[in-house]
């Protein structure tokens, strides 16, 4: 049985996660990234996980007009980094990354999302990448201050190298579906599987009435193309 710390646990008894991203080493000790999306509405059903060599996109399916909260470039990689996260805050971090600012400093200029009054975090994960390995993993979240929100709260986890199993996890949400609660709070997490499986087993916790898509990839290939995704609609 998972643990209470685990992955898939926490997958299972969020019953509104939101949108969630994991950065870890599985058991094989294979670093890897994943990256969930449930939804409420129906505008939020209606997306897919695309994959191309560089990035990840979340595409609407719908004909109606671009919502840059529900359609973005999810994740980027190139042979020094891979970052991933839910908004179009993942280009403007990378740029400024790529232009040799810290990704703590890139970090403190992302707001939470504009939608009281659940003020949804904006949350980031970011690994580097060498002949060596994957290494410096941090996940963040830009989160609203619970007693303030003009205040956006910057908190990131940094695990230069984890252990095989071991990973980090920040969620959009922890509350329930009709209460949904703003969360973005990185945490570690126990990984109990190879990559390659846990596309099925996330999407197998996550709740069938919300849940929209997964991807998950190996860290150092050289393309997404490699990934693995499972979408509710094609």
């Amino acid at each position: 049985m998972s643990g209470a710390n685990s992955l898939l646990s926490i997958c299972s008894e969020r019953k509104y996660p939101g949108r969630g991203l994991v950065l870890g080493s599985d058991i094989h000790g294979v670093a890897f990234g994943l990256y969930w999306l449930t939804g409420r509405s129906h505008a939020s059903q209606q997306r897919r996980i695309q994959l191309a060599e560089s990035t990840v996109v979340v595409q609407d399916l719908t004909d109606g007009p671009r919502d840059e909260l529900r359609h973005y470039t999810a994740a980027v990689r190139n042979s020094r980094a891979v970052m991933l996260g839910n908004g179009t805050h993942v280009l403007d971090v990378w740029d400024d990354v790529e232009a040799g600012v810290s990704f703590d400093e890139a970090h403190r200029k992302i707001d939470h999302e504009p939608d009281p009054p659940i003020y949804t975090p904006r949350i980031t994960g970011l690994a580097a990448l060498s002949p060596g390995g994957a290494h410096g993993f941090v996940t963040a979240g830009a989160a609203s201050d619970p007693r303030w929100p003009g205040i956006t709260q910057h908190r990131s986890l940094h695990i230069d190298a984890p252990a095989p199993g071991q990973g980090q996890l920040v969620t959009t949400y922890s509350g329930d579906l009709d209460t949904p609660r703003a969360d973005g709070t990185p945490s570690a997490v126990s990984i109990e599987s190879a990559w390659e499986s846990l596309v099925s087993d996330v999407w197998e916790a996550l709740d069938p009435n919300l849940k929209v898509a997964v991807v998950a990839f190996p860290l150092q290939d050289t393309s997404f193309l490699s990934g693995i995704v499972k979408n509710k609609h094609a």
